[in-house]
């Protein structure tokens, strides 16, 4: 049936069954001064290979928002980080036909007067006088050179069974503590909670300490020299080396949770 299956949680991380709706349209808008998350999914028709499909995307006071098609990221609102245009897959070429469409919310409760814009909020109301926040976001495209609304008639509310399946186990997956936040190889997260601890290493003779270090490029980190080590597919084990330039510092760094420990957790709560 027509329209994207619009899912909100009443917490930050995707938790719980959540409520659930049908919305004719790439957008959402939803006060509230409390943390919440929200799923918008479905897929969208691509009937012209001859033409090029760019994604214009607009958010408001979001703390974070990512929009995947076909597991291609095409927009952001760089409040979780700032990331190069080269991180994006924008615009897309396409061969006909029906796509996954992925996009994920969250508000933390803080309200933020950045906002990330490309397109207009024209079809959403305006922030009204009231003191409620007012998150929203509105998903547009430019195909080959024409901007519009996605057409109803190219919209589908229901994944692919695989694509579902995928989403499933992922979710499913995302349990206990880990190294989750890819952004951080310092960091030990713990999901669906998000709750986090984070390492610093520091030289007292250099009076300097390590921020966030990552492996993908040396730019990211330049204080830092990491060689990783083994890890576990599900993040529950992690051994690294971490050096720090101009120092002698050299440190091997492991860490691992176990189900059993998770279990006995979850039974305290």
């Amino acid at each position: 049936s027509v329209g994207f299956r619009l899912t909100r949680y009443n917490n930050s991380v995707f938790l719980g069954p959540g409520s659930s709706s049908v919305v004719d349209s790439a957008a959402f808008e939803s006060p509230s001064e409390t943390p919440f998350s929200l799923e918008l999914k479905g897929q969208i028709l691509m009937d012209d290979q001859t033409k090029v499909y760019e994604f214009l995307c607009t958010f408001n006071h979001t703390s974070f928002a990512f929009l995947w098609i076909q597991g291609h990221l095409v927009c952001q609102d760089h409040n979780a980080y700032e990331s190069n245009t080269g991180n994006t897959d924008n615009p897309l070429f396409a061969m006909q036909g029906w796509y996954p469409f992925r996009l994920k919310v969250m508000y933390n409760g803080s309200l933020s007067s950045s906002s990330s814009s490309s397109s207009s909020l024209s079809s959403l109301s305006l922030p009204r006088s009231s003191t409620i926040p007012l998150i929203q976001g509105l998903i547009r495209w430019n195909v080959s050179g024409e901007v519009s609304d996605i057409p109803s008639t190219h919209i589908a509310h229901e994944l692919p069974p695989l694509e579902s399946r995928r989403s499933n186990l992922q979710k499913s997956l995302a349990q206990g503590w880990g190294s989750w936040l890819s952004s951080n190889l310092l960091a030990i997260t713990r999901l669906p909670e998000s709750s986090t601890v984070e390492l610093d290493l520091c030289s007292i003779s250099l009076d300097t300490c390590l921020g966030p270090i990552f492996i993908q490029n040396k730019d990211w980190s330049p204080q830092a020299k990491v060689r990783v080590g083994p890890y576990t597919s599900d993040h529950s084990y992690v051994q690294l080396y971490v050096g720090m330039v101009n120092t002698t510092l050299n440190v091997s760094i492991e860490y691992s949770y176990t189900q059993q420990q998770q279990q006995q957790q979850q039974q305290q709560q």
